[in-house]
Parts: structure tokens; C-alpha cells; sequence
């Protein structure tokens, strides 16, 4: 958030697809999430359908959708004043047609580890010089660092989440199938 009118490194924050776990939903509405007891699963989605991942933002070119989604789950990780050791469940998903994830090669790129680990560390270093540059350094080590030593980064097909449900509930299965067939028909570019 600005520290100044202006702040030239400033954001808004993310909105997630989806959050799965031991949350609670803040004064703020939606997007204002924090994590409660027994902080066990802390899971994030983005969801995708013939769309890319944002390869950065407007004050930030290069701090991509993957890498800024991490780093606000780090941010929920510390206003929530708990700790990723006791996490059983803790990932980020990005779901999207198997077609999409085996052609569009910045899937693969942005959800590597090194990679976020990288842009994290690059946005981090943006604030040197400045008075709030020691706090977000204490961030990056005490919040981000040990989450992503922990957090599972993954592309998840479409086809694959479907076939999953199908195993457990062929009804239900059947008509995400065919919603998802509709999806791709009336999504797909060109």
C-alpha cells in the first residue's frame, strides 16, 4: 500500500480465484482474508481459461501474477501472526486447459520457485534507500522465504481437475464436463 501520496512502488491488492483453507474473511470484504486456528491448509487458486498470467504489474513490469500472489499469501501469513512450519496444505494452483499449459511457455516459467523467489527478491530490493526497506527485508526472510521453502507451486489441467471429480462423482463429473466443453467452445481465441 502507499506510504506517501504517489509511491511510485505502490499496489493494490491481489484478488484471488480462489482460497481454500482455515481462513476467515476481514471487515474489508472478499479480499481482506486472514488465517486462523488450527492454520493447517492455506491453498490459492487462480483459475485461467484461454487467458495468460500477468507478466507484471503497471508500476512493476516483471512482477508477475505468480509471484505477486505468493507474496500476498506471505503478507496473510504475517497478519495472521502465525507460521508455515505446522502447514500440512499450503500451495498455489493455477488451473487451466491442458492445450494452454503445454503451448503458452509462460505457465511453466512463472511457477517455478526460483523464479518467484527471484522477482520477490528484486521487488524487495526496489525499496533500498528508503526508510521502510529494513521492514520489507525482515519480510522477505522471516514470512516469504520460509514459504516458499514450503508452499507447493503447480499447473493444474483443467481435464486433470475434472477427471479427479469424475473418479469420486461420475454425475457431477459428467456436467463439468460438459460446461467445460462450452467454456473452451465459446473461449477459445480465434
Amino acid at each position: 500500500m502507499p506510504v506517501y501520496q504517489g509511491d511510485i512502488l505502490a499496489e493494490a491488492y491481489t484478488h484471488a480465484d480462489g482460497v481454500i483453507g482455515h481462513i476467515a474473511v476481514g471487515k474489508a470484504g472478499r479480499g481482506d482474508i486472514f488465517l486462523i486456528e488450527p492454520f493447517k491448509q492455506f491453498i490459492v487458486l487462480e483459475a485461467k481459461l484461454f487467458s495468460k498470467l500477468a507478466g507484471g504489474i503497471l508500476k512493476v513490469p516483471g512482477f508477475d501474477q505468480v509471484a505477486r500472489n505468493i507474496a500476498c499469501m506471505a503478507e496473510v501469513v504475517k497478519r495472521s501472526g502465525c507460521s508455515v512450519e505446522g502447514f500440512r496444505s499450503l500451495g498455489f494452483y493455477v488451473l487451466a486447459p491442458e492445450c494452454q499449459i503445454n503451448s503458452e511457455a509462460t505457465f511453466n516459467e512463472y511457477t517455478q520457485k526460483e523464479s518467484v523467489q527471484q522477482k520477490v527478491r528484486q521487488r524487495v530490493e526496489a525499496y533500498k534507500g528508503r526508510p521502510d526497506y529494513e521492514e520489507k527485508r525482515k519480510w522477505f526472510d522471516q514470512y516469504f522465504e520460509p514459504l516458499i521453502d514450503k508452499i507447493d507451486v503447480s499447473l493444474i489441467s483443467w481435464e486433470i481437475t475434472i477427471d479427479s471429480i469424475s473418479a469420486y462423482d461420475k454425475e457431477m463429473g459428467k456436467k463439468l464436463l460438459i460446461f467445460y466443453e462450452a467454456c473452451c467452445k465459446f473461449n477459445k481465441p480465434g
